[in-house]
């Protein structure tokens, strides 16, 4: 069994209508934004634990 270009499923254009395009493109790019939003959020806690444990050792 040959798989042609034209038939391989990997490859087959979305049938999505441009409403739903539009929605995934949205959701495309607000989850990087989401994801380094928390990465940022993690870091400021980090950092105030940091600063609090050397200004209660020192």
């Amino acid at each position: 069994m040959s798989i042609e270009p034209e038939n391989e499923p990997g490859v087959t254009p979305s049938p999505a209508s441009g409403e739903k395009r539009a929605k995934q493109a949205r959701a495309g790019r607000g989850l990087p934004i989401f994801i380094g939003g928390v990465a940022v959020a993690a870091f400021l806690l980090y950092l105030m634990v940091t600063v609090y444990g050397i200004m209660t050792a020192g």
